[in-house]
């Protein structure tokens, strides 16, 4: 367990409004308590069960609050979070998205990391329009910078220097035309106004913020966005293997806890090679490790087909090796052309 030496001034920051999810809170927390020795922790749970905040008050240095903003909700809420804790006070504050589990030195991470640098996660690479430039573009502001990757929000460090950056942020969230986007399907909106965290990319590559300074965990190495067949390349997953450790492992598409209950909208095939994906998934496989300390039912976790029982056998040789068939399958199919995922032309503003 690190000890973290700036305690006292540096806040993790936890948001979820969905029942379903509170098991990830309680992952998040655990995982933190367990990495980083006296961490202080902000859940922001404005719909929680008397449940989740009873067993939050168990926890050493855990905190329940209400939600920051009655007009903010789900990620749109990151920025508000953000800016609260900032305005309270805290000198560091460190947003972990509630499907996170925290599995390596993160302390050691933002300890070397420059001190004004804000740190933001990497978006899957298999993901299309990648990159600032183009969300920048959209929401027609000068492009100053390309950072060369998608921002991906699931984590972040910001410091009071940033404050202008978040305020911007929760101004774009509060923008008629993303709100209206956000009625529609994830795979039916314009790329600029999918969710919160292209928003920020677009700020980041403008002209106004190029001077503000950007840090990001690598998707595969430092952070591992798990879930379904696609999201994990298969040279990362084989350097994990060989002994590459990430500092986090992210639930990013269907959740582990509710696969079953969707299993309606997705039938046949591709629900056997998503349900394979979830059994072999190193975060569910991690998540095991604290069952005990959960507190809640985890029927999830004993979910078994014959070929998940033999791949997961191979555990013993590092969590990544159970999913190795299948990320060499997804990395088959992407040689073969296998169509990425669609999104609608980019419209004006």
């Amino acid at each position: 367990m690190a000890k973290d030496p700036h305690a006292c001034n540096r806040i993790f920051c936890i948001y979820e409004d969905r029942p379903k999810c509170e098991v990830g809170v309680r992952l998040a927390i655990l995982s933190l308590s367990r990495s980083i020795q006296h961490a202080r922790v902000v859940v922001f749970t404005p719909r929680s069960s008397a449940q989740l905040r009873d067993w939050i008050a168990t926890q050493e240095n855990v905190s329940w609050q209400p939600s920051p903003s009655a007009n903010s909700h789900g990620w749109d809420t990151k920025p508000y979070c953000l800016l609260k804790l900032l305005e309270k006070g805290a000198r560091e504050v460190v947003w972990l998205d509630s499907d996170l589990i925290v599995t390596g030195d993160l302390i050691e991470h933002l300890e070397q990391t420059p001190v004004d640098s804000l740190i933001v996660a990497e978006e899957p690479s298999h993901l299309p329009y990648q990159g600032t430039g183009v969300r920048t573009k959209a929401w027609t502001m000068p492009p100053s910078r390309e950072l060369g990757f998608t921002v991906n929000t699931s984590f972040l460090r910001v410091r009071p220097l940033h404050q202008r950056l978040l305020e911007q942020w929760a101004s774009m969230v509060e923008h008629p035309e993303y709100a209206e986007a956000q009625k529609l399907e994830m795979l039916d909106r314009p790329f600029h106004l999918s969710s919160d965290q292209d928003l920020l990319g677009a700020l980041l590559g403008s002209e106004e913020f190029s001077s503000v300074q950007v840090t990001a965990l690598r998707a595969g190495t430092q952070i591992v966005h798990s879930g379904g067949l696609l999201m994990d390349r298969l040279w990362h997953r084989l350097r994990r293997v060989f002994g590459v450790k990430p500092i986090l492992f992210h639930a990013i598409a269907m959740k582990p806890w509710d696969a079953f209950e969707k299993h309606g909208s997705v039938q046949g095939f591709k629900w056997s090679v998503l349900r394979l994906a979830l059994e072999t998934s190193e975060y569910v496989t991690i998540a095991h490790s604290y069952r005990k300390k959960l507190g809640v039912p985890c029927p999830w976790m004993d979910w078994r087909t014959p070929m998940g029982r033999f791949l997961l056998l191979f555990e013993f040789l590092g969590k990544a090796v159970p999913g190795l068939p299948l990320a060499l399958a997804a990395e088959t199919l992407r040689l073969f052309g296998l169509k990425r995922i669609s999104r609608p032309a980019n419209p004006k503003l």
